[in-house]
């Protein structure tokens, strides 16, 4: 035998343990689906695939573990299987289907491999324990919905991320801040709609546009900074942003924004370049910020540094740690030559 048919065990509900001889290679679309008191598989060496809902509803499954024969896990493989506090994916997985871990909800951490370049939508939609992630520099693209109702405490977006689907950390109230990568041209519908922990965002230098409800309700948003790059910013896209008190928008060319693209403007402050101070004084919705001042040189110097990056090779926080773009307080810069500095950003 070397594969497991397609719901060969569906419904299976008396089904507490089970077997799979080390012939098989493949395990089918449902093969284990609604099998509800399935604790633990062991999943053979010789096994190279898992197939679509391989595994789903198995609600009292706590423990699974893949070898590193299997490049790929199906769609829904996983999905409502209750129980499962973690899972190891071994470095041969390259591909992990849509909706794969979605509403795993006791699932805790998870390391994606770095032989993965694509996280689909909805992997790991409504897995309400998940505060960890790590997701590895091959990753190229996050999807649609892909980590939104998670309980996320931070989260760091690789540089190599090019491509943040629609409302892929929707409601991830547990998120302080968050850094959107040099490569990203857009942010989608819904990427951090009511994240309502956030406090900070920093946009990269790449962005083009922000979608709509892009950061709607994100209630402890104190702070936004807009790059020089972002030309439409869409409906909703800050509304109900009621902590925001500092608004940094870099762009000398007014972005064309909705009417609706910020709310609560009367009690926050509008930094936007000297030259461009009168244009966003007389240009809706921006003349409705309370208050609309000019950059101070010293603050444009900080995001001609964030953003140009002509001859900064690292940046690191105190702590020592590599990240991608400059942060709110002290950084220090490794020029390419070789030389650092320190770099302080309010």
């Amino acid at each position: 035998m070397t594969s497991i048919g397609w719901r060969a065990f569906y419904g299976c509900t008396g089904l507490t343990s089970v077997t799979i001889p080390n012939s098989v290679t493949s395990i089918e679309s449902g093969t284990f689906e609604d099998c509800t008191r399935l604790t633990s598989v062991n999943i053979p060496d010789n096994v190279t695939s898992i197939g679509s809902a391989a595994f789903e509803e198995c609600i009292s499954l706590i423990s699974v573990t893949i070898p590193n024969s299997v490049t790929s896990i199906g769609p829904s493989a996983f999905l409502y299987c209750l129980g499962l506090t973690s899972i190891e994916i071994p470095n041969s997985v390259t591909s992990i289907g849509y909706g794969a871990f979605q509403q795993c909800t006791s699932l805790m951490s998870i390391n994606i491999p770095n032989s993965v370049t694509s996280i689909e939508g909805q992997v790991f939609y409504g897995c309400i324990s998940l505060i960890s992630v790590i997701i590895p520099n091959s990753v190229t693209s996050i999807g649609n919905y892909a980590f939104s109702n998670c309980d996320l405490t931070s989260i760091e977006i690789p540089n190599s991320v090019t491509s943040i689907g629609d409302g892929a950390f929707c409601a991830c109230s547990g998120l302080t801040s968050i850094e959107i990568p040099n490569g990203v041209t857009s942010i989608g519908s819904k990427t951090f709609f009511k994240c309502t922990g956030l406090a900070s965002v920093t946009i990269s230098s790449s962005v083009a546009s922000i979608g709509s409800d892009a950061f709607f309700g994100c209630s402890g948003l104190t702070t936004a900074t807009i790059p020089n790059s972002v030309e439409v910013i869409q409906e909703g896209a800050f509304q109900d942003c009621s902590s925001l008190t500092d608004l940094y928008c870099y762009a000398e060319s007014v972005p064309n924004a909705s009417s609706s693209a910020f709310s609560r403007r009367s009690s926050a402050t509008l930094h936007v370049p000297a030259a461009s101070l009168e244009a966003y004084k007389t240009t809706k919705p921006w003349l409705y910020f309370g208050n609309i001042v000019a950059l101070t040189d010293e603050e444009m110097t900080i995001n001609n540094i964030a953003i140009e990056k002509t001859d900064v090779k690292d940046i690191f926080n105190l702590n020592g740690s590599r990240t991608s773009q400059l942060k709110q307080g002290l950084n220090i810069i490794r020029a390419q030559d070789g030389k650092t500095q320190k770099i302080w950003v309010k």
